[in-house]
């Protein structure tokens, strides 16, 4: 008979155990899978700034931006633009290139006026450029067929907010009124295995004394899943009577 308890509790007790693992695996892998949907976002003007129109995207008019990639695979860029209020037709264009005045371009991508919406960020998404790292690019905004009353527009700072790239404007007033940069943002399609090396990165990045360590961090994680761990395997009912106490069976 207490035998038969003992091997009871012992079964009951590494359920305790299989279990918690069992939520710790639970949670990892939903972390890995939210981590893992969709490309890294990278905002590059998002701190505050003055921010205003730039004027219309309309005939020979065209908005520009310098940037380097930080990351491989570049596949998307995120401008701010606006209709003006209005309901605008036609169309406009992205060009993706190395400079503005390449006459070469590397992506090509032609949008609907109509689906501008208000001062929102609108995605210009595109095969990725794998080897980006490290890499001078621009974007050009051009909108020749538009008229001035019905026409786009994109969202300028008159800071200084992005320090490795500049705004560059043809047949515009955003240059006449100072608008340094665009507001804008890149996306980069990697694995999650990158995305992880850059969250590594980017953690202690600019944190003084040991919060700028990367060992850290990890040391902070491993902690969480154990405290998770072994907040799971206390919160498991052991279901055995005080009678079937295996040291205190008969």
């Amino acid at each position: 008979m207490k035998e038969n308890v003992r091997a009871v509790w012992a079964s009951r007790k590494a359920y305790r155990w299989l279990a918690a693992s069992a939520h710790i695996l639970i949670i990892v892998a939903l972390g890995a899978a939210a981590l893992d949907r969709g490309p890294l976002i990278v905002a590059l003007t998002d701190t505050a700034g003055t921010r205003m129109r730039i004027g219309e995207l309309a005939s020979t008019s065209r908005a520009c931006q310098t940037f380097v990639a930080e990351y491989d695979d570049l596949s998307q860029v995120h401008v701010k633009l606006d209709p003006y209020d209005r309901q605008n037709t036609g169309s406009f264009v992205l060009h993706l290139r190395t400079k503005p005045d390449d006459v070469q371009d590397l992506r090509t991508l032609t949008h609907d006026a109509a689906q501008i919406e208000k001062e929102a960020y609108h995605l210009f998404e595109y095969p990725p450029i794998h080897d980006s790292a490290g890499r001078s690019y621009c974007f050009c905004l051009e909108a020749p067929d538009a008229g001035l009353d019905n026409s786009i527009t994109a969202i300028g700072t008159l800071e200084n907010l992005y320090t490795h790239g500049k705004a560059v404007f043809r047949d515009m007033w955003g240059q006449g009124i100072g608008v340094r940069d665009l507001d804008f943002r890149l996306g980069y399609d990697l694995s999650l295995t990158g995305k992880l090396a850059v969250f590594a990165r980017r953690m202690p990045a600019y944190k003084p004394f040991m919060f700028g360590a990367g060992w850290f961090y990890s040391l902070l994680a491993v902690a969480y899943l154990a405290l998770i761990y072994l907040t799971l395997v206390m919160s498991v009912p052991r279901s055995v009577p005080h009678h079937e106490d295996p040291e205190s069976a008969e």
